[in-house]
């Protein structure tokens, strides 16, 4: 395989980030430039924002099938840069909201698929809609990295207005004021 992004590979890779938004979300969202300017200021990082916009709507039904396809395509730019740029797998962190922590599921899934562990994954929010009390296979579980931690903010019932997973679905869970 010929490496699509030869830019990606001349730079020497230590640490790295891949951002993900959730529903009818962008990457060109004021919280992900903040976290991705914050990330930029520890050393010798390096930061990707998955941006799936045109995927990521127009109905919550179709971006939640869609995360399974952003999720594999994800897989495959990480393989690649493992295998054309000599990126450790382990010293990568996926951080994702909302639907973009069970398509960072899927990434992380995938990747045991190839014979790889991602280190990290954080899900902040993830989205309760479609995976409450699902297969682990079908969203973020702790098999999907040595390390998954949740962030909880939104556990109202979804009738109630709320989307985010009330389930503890990482190795340390996290529920400021309550979730």
């Amino acid at each position: 395989m010929r490496c699509r992004v030869p830019l990606l590979l001349t730079i020497r890779i230590n640490q790295m980030y891949f951002i993900s938004h959730g529903y009818l979300e962008t990457a060109n969202k004021t919280w992900i430039h903040k976290m991705v300017s914050e990330l930029l200021k520890k050393d010798d990082v390096n930061v990707v924002t998955v941006d799936w916009i045109g995927g990521s709507g127009p109905t919550y039904t179709q971006a939640v099938s869609n995360i399974r396809q952003v999720g594999v395509m994800t897989a495959h730019l990480i393989k690649m840069l493992m295998e054309e740029g000599g990126v450790n797998p382990e010293k990568i962190q996926l951080i994702g909201h909302s639907l973009g922590s069970h398509l960072f599921g899927y990434v992380g899934h995938k990747m045991k698929e190839f014979g790889a562990r991602i280190g990290r994954i954080t899900g902040m929010d993830p989205a309760d809609p479609q995976f409450d009390g699902t297969d682990p296979m079908v969203r973020l579980d702790p098999e999907d990295a040595p390390f998954v931690d949740i962030i909880h903010t939104d556990t109202r019932p979804f009738v109630s207005g709320g989307f985010g997973l009330a389930a503890s679905i990482g190795h340390i869970d996290v529920y400021p004021n309550g979730g």
